[in-house]
This record gives C-alpha cells, structure tokens and sequence, in this order.
C-alpha cells in the first residue's frame, strides 16, 4: 500500500472512526483536540496534570489518552466562574467564586 493511500481522507476517516469508537487517542490526536502541541500536552502528563496511558512493549514511550480524561482536565484547569455578581453602575465584580481555584 503506498504512503499516498494509507494518508488519503478514507484513512483519516478511519482513524477518526477508530477514535469515536474506542475513546482512545494518540499525542497528535490529544494535542489537536486540546489545541496544543504534542510537547506540551507530554510536558502535562509528566507534571500530572493530565492523564496519560503509557503502551509498554515498545521502544519509545508511547501514549494513549481517553477523551473523558483530557475533558476531566480541561476542567480542573478553567474551571467555570460559579456566580459572579457584576455591579453595572460601577462595572466591578463584587463577588465571584471560582470553584477550586480559592
């Protein structure tokens, strides 16, 4: 099979085919999805930020990442403003709670 039709849309579709079905996604695929580089999404998972699955019985270090996981950490990061009052006279907030970030 040559490189051309293994990277062709049908095989991108698959792949993402793949991910929908199993959950699972490699570096790239976690990075796109967090908007990030792979560096950093790595940088992450060393810091315990974020949640890796390491394959053994290969050379290198590899990676899987559940989406449930990476959207458990998305909002453990920015989590959402609770309540927040804003006093439209004076344009300031008088009070916000911001979940766990206290």
């Amino acid at each position: 099979m040559s490189k051309e039709h293994r990277q062709g849309p049908d095989f991108l579709a698959s792949k993402r085919a793949v991910e929908t079905l199993t959950g699972w996604m490699t570096t790239a695929e976690a990075a796109a999805y967090l908007k990030t580089k792979p560096r950093t999404l790595l940088k992450w998972v060393r810091e315990g930020s974020i949640k890796g699955w390491p394959l053994h019985g290969t050379k290198r270090r590899t990676w899987r990442f559940r989406r449930q996981d990476l959207d458990a950490a998305l909002g453990s990061i920015a989590p959402p403003i609770s309540s927040g009052v804003v006093d439209s006279s004076t344009s300031s907030v008088v009070r916000v709670q911001l979940g766990g970030l206290q």
